[in-house]
C-alpha cells in the first residue's frame, strides 16, 4: 500500500463534517469582537444542542454557584471557549454517529475512552499551570485523534484491519499506520483541521500531539497539555499503565515543574473529571480506573531514579525524530531542524551548510539482488556517513536513498571537506552485507554529493533553507552526470561547479543492452542550464489559481522576468485551452492546490496524462508535509510556498526552474 491511501482519505466525497452549528461558532469565534448575542444566536437555531449545553453548564464539573437559565448567560458566566469547547465537544458526538456502518467494527468505546480522559486531563493540567486556557487543552486533547475517523470514514475496513490488532499504547499505532499506509492519523487530522478552519492552535495540537517537539513556540504549551493529557489517559485505562505514568510524571516535572504531590493530584482529578464527561457527553468509557491503585503505582514511580525515567522519556522522544530503518534523523527532523539552525546562523552571522547525498545506481540494488539488500545497504550508507556528520552537524534521511546533512556553522571549504570524507568512506570498503544476514552478498557502493552554503557574501534574496536545499540538490544532479561518486558545489543563484570551481563536465551515458532511446537521447545536459525553451527562447508559465488577485499577482512577478512569458488560468478549462495553444513546446505549470472546482492534485493527474506533457509544480498557502506526499503522488515535481513566492521571488523561481531542469535531465 502507498500514499494513495493517504489520497483517498484526503479526497473522500464523503467525509463527514462538522454541524454547521459548530462550524459557525468556531467561525464567528475567529473575530475578536464578536458580541456574546451574536455567538448565542449561532447556536439557539438547534433546540437539542441548546438542552444538552445547559444541562453541562448546570453540572458539577463547571460548579456554578447558581443554575444557568440561558446559552447567552451561560457565555457570560463562564467565558466563549467553555460554551465552545462543550459544543465542539457534542458536535465530535455526532461526527462519530454520522459515520454510520463504517464504524460498526471500529474500537470506538476505546477511542471515546482515550479521548475522554485525555481532555480530562489535558483540562485539569493547563488549569494548574496557567499557561494556557484550560477549555482550549480540553478541545485539543478531545479531538487530538480526529484523523483516525476520517481514515476510517474513507478507508472502513481498510483502516479497521491496520488499527485492530495495534498495541494497547495509542503512541505506537503512529509508526503501524505509517507502515501500512505511508501515512499517519496525526497528518490526516491536521488536514482536516485545516479544511475545517480550526484555529491554529488546534490544529497544531491534532497536527504534533505525537510530536510535541515540532510544534511552533506559540502553540508548544497548549500542544504538551494535550500531550500530557494523553498520558494522563494511558495511565488510567491501560492494563500496563506504569510506562505512561512514568511519562507523564518526568514530562509533567520537566514541562512545567509539576512536583510529585501535585502530580498525584492530577491524576485524582483526571479519574473523577472523565466520569462526569461520559455521562454528559452521553457516550460509553468503561468502568473507571483503580484510582487507589494507579496512585500506589505513582508513589512508586516516583521514588524511582529520576534518571532512569529521563533516559525512558529521551528514547521515546527521540524515536519520534528517528527514521526506523537507518537510525538517521528523518525527514520530519530534518525539515524543522534545518529551518531553525538557518535562523539561528542568520541572527548571528555565521555560514550555513547543507550537504545532500544520493546513493548511486541504487536501483540497481534492489532489483538485482532484493529490497531486503537494499535496506541494508541504506542502513550501512546511514552508519559510514554518521561516523563523518556526528558531532559537527545532523545526519538525516530525506526520502529514498537521499541523506541530507544540517552543517551550521560551517563555510564552503569546511563542508565540501566534510563531504569529501564521506564520500571517501562509503567508497573505502566494500560494504559486507552478510553481516546482516548470510544470504546477502557484498557489493561496491558510492554516492554522489552536492554541497551548498550560505554565509555573509549571499545576497538577501538568495537567502532562505529553500534556495541552500534546491542548490546542494542540483549539485547532487550535476555530481550524477558528470560520472557520479564525486562531489560538486551548489551555485545559489547561479551553476553548479567542481569542488576547486572548475566547471562540471558532463557525460554521455553508455548504451547498454537494456538501453531502449538511441545514445543522443541519452546524452544529458547539465543540470544547472535552465529548463527547455520555447523556440523564442523563452519558457512559457501557465499559472492556475482560483483568486484572481494572487493569479494578477503572480502574472505580474512572473511576467517581469525576461526569460519566460505567462498566461493566467482560474479554471481548469482555461488551463488547458492555454496547453492547446502550446502544443508541441515545453510549458510549466504552476498549480494552487486548492482550486474551485477542481482540486489542484486532481488537475495536476490531468496534465500528466496531457499531449502537452507540462512539468507541474504544486503552490499551496498551506504547505506541509501530507501536501507535498499528496502532490508527488499527483505527479508533480515540487512545491513551493506562496509565501515564498511572495517575499523570496527571484531565489524561488530560480530553485523552480533549476529543480526542473535537473527533473527533465534525470528523466
Amino acid at each position: 500500500m502507498s500514499t494513495t491511501a493517504m489520497d483517498r482519505v484526503l479526497q473522500c466525497n464523503t467525509l463527514p463534517s462538522l454541524p454547521g452549528v459548530a462550524l459557525r461558532v468556531l467561525e464567528l469565534s475567529r473575530d475578536a469582537n464578536v458580541s456574546l448575542s451574536a455567538l448565542s444566536d449561532a447556536v439557539q437555531p438547534d433546540p437539542a444542542l441548546v438542552a444538552k449545553v445547559l444541562k453541562t453548564v448546570n453540572s458539577s464539573y463547571y460548579g456554578l454557584s447558581s443554575p444557568c437559565p440561558s446559552i447567552h448567560r451561560a457565555m457570560s458566566m463562564l467565558g466563549l471557549n467553555t460554551v465552545k469547547s462543550i459544543v465542539l465537544g457534542f458536535s465530535l458526538v455526532d461526527f462519530t454517529k454520522s459515520l454510520g456502518a463504517s464504524s460498526a467494527t471500529f474500537d470506538m468505546p476505546t477511542y471515546w475512552r482515550r479521548a475522554i480522559y485525555s481532555a480530562a486531563g489535558a483540562r485539569a493540567i493547563a488549569k494548574q499551570v496557567r499557561k494556557v486556557e484550560a477549555e482550549e487543552a480540553f478541545v485539543g486533547a478531545l479531538v487530538a485523534d480526529i484523523g483516525m475517523l476520517a481514515s476510517l470514514a474513507a478507508l472502513r475496513d481498510e483502516y479497521v484491519r491496520v488499527t485492530k490488532d495495534s498495541p494497547e499504547d495509542h503512541d505506537e499505532l503512529v509508526a503501524i499506520e505509517r507502515q501500512f499506509l505511508s501515512f499517519d492519523h496525526a497528518q490526516i487530522g491536521k488536514e482536516l483541521a485545516n479544511k475545517w478552519r480550526l484555529p491554529a492552535q488546534l490544529v497544531s495540537s491534532i497536527g504534533y500531539h505525537h510530536q510535541q517537539e515540532m510544534a511552533i513556540p506559540a502553540h508548544a504549551d497548549l500542544v504538551r497539555c494535550v500531550v500530557l493529557g494523553r498520558y494522563l489517559a494511558g495511565s488510567l485505562t491501560m492494563k500496563q499503565s506504569k510506562r505512561k505514568l512514568g511519562q507523564f510524571i518526568v514530562n509533567a516535572r520537566d514541562w512545567f515543574g509539576i512536583d510529585n504531590e501535585t502530580a498525584k493530584k492530577l491524576v485524582s482529578a483526571t479519574n473523577t473529571g472523565a466520569a462526569e464527561l461520559s455521562k454528559l457527553l452521553e457516550v460509553k468509557t468503561g468502568n473507571m480506573g483503580n484510582v487507589e491503585a494507579i496512585l500506589a503505582e505513582a508513589q512508586e514511580q516516583l521514588v524511582m531514579s529520576q534518571m532512569e525515567l529521563s533516559q525512558a522519556n529521551e528514547r521515546l522522544t527521540k524515536k519520534t525524530v528517528t527514521d526506523a530503518l537507518t537510525q538517521s534523523h528523518n525527514r520530519a527532523f530534518f525539515d524543522e531542524e534545518a529551518k531553525a539552525a538557518f535562523h539561528r546562523c542568520n541572527a548571528s552571522g555565521r555560514p550555513f551548510s547543507i550537504v545532500f547525498v544520493d546513493g548511486d545506481k541504487f536501483k540497481s540494488v534492489n532489483d538485482t539482488h532484493g529490497h531486503t539488500a537494499g535496506d541494508m545497504v541504506l542502513k550501512e550508507l546511514s552508519k559510514r556517513m554518521r561516523t563523518v556528520f556526528d558531532g559537527v552537524g545532523t545526519l538525516c534521511r530525506y526520502g529514498g536513498e537521499e541523506f541530507a546533512a544540517i552543517l551550521p556553522g560551517l563555510d564552503n571549504r569546511a563542508a565540501a571537506e566534510l563531504a569529501e570524507a564521506a564520500r571517501s568512506v562509503i567508497q573505502a570498503e566494500p560494504f559486507t552485507l552478510s553481516t546482516y544476514g548470510p544470504e546477502l552478498p557484498t557489493l561496491p557502493v558510492t554516492i554522489s554529493v552536492g554541497v551548498a552554503t550560505i554565509d555573509a557574501m549571499t545576497p538577501t534574496e538568495l537567502r532562505s533553507v529553500e534556495a541552500v536545499l534546491n542548490a546542494a540538490d542540483q549539485a547532487v544532479y550535476a555530481a550524477k552526470k558528470s560520472g557520479r561518486n564525486r562531489v560538486c558545489l551548489g551555485n545559489l543563484g547561479g551553476k553548479p561547479t567542481n569542488v576547486d570551481g572548475s566547471e562540471i563536465v558532463v557525460f554521455a551515458e553508455k548504451p547498454t543492452e537494456k538501453a531502449t532511446k538511441p545514445a543522443a537521447e541519452a546524452a544529458v545536459a547539465t543540470p544547472a542550464k535552465p529548463a527547455e525553451r520555447m523556440p523564442d527562447g523563452k519558457l512559457h508559465v501557465v499559472i492556475v489559481d482560483s483568486d484572481p488577485l494572487a493569479l494578477k499577482l503572480l502574472a505580474v512577478l512572473f511576467g517581469k522576468r525576461p526569460d519566460l512569458t505567462v498566461s493566467g488560468a482560474k479554471n481548469s478549462d482555461e488551463a488547458f485551452n492555454h496547453l492547446k495553444a502550446a502544443m508541441g513546446r515545453p510549458v510549466l505549470a504552476l498549480v494552487e492546490s486548492r482550486l474551485g472546482r477542481i482540486n489542484g492534485l486532481d488537475l495536476c493527474k490531468q496534465f500528466s496524462v496531457n499531449a502537452s506533457k507540462p512539468m507541474v509544480i504544486m503552490m499551496s498557502s498551506n504547505l506541509d508535509d501530507a501536501t507535498r506526499a499528496a502532490a508527488t503522488v499527483a505527479g508533480a515535481t515540487m512545491c513551493v510556498s506562496k509565501h515564498d513566492l511572495a517575499t523570496s521571488f527571484d531565489a524561488t523561481v530560480s530553485g523552480m526552474l533549476q529543480r526542473v531542469s535537473g527533473a527533465r535531465a534525470v528523466a
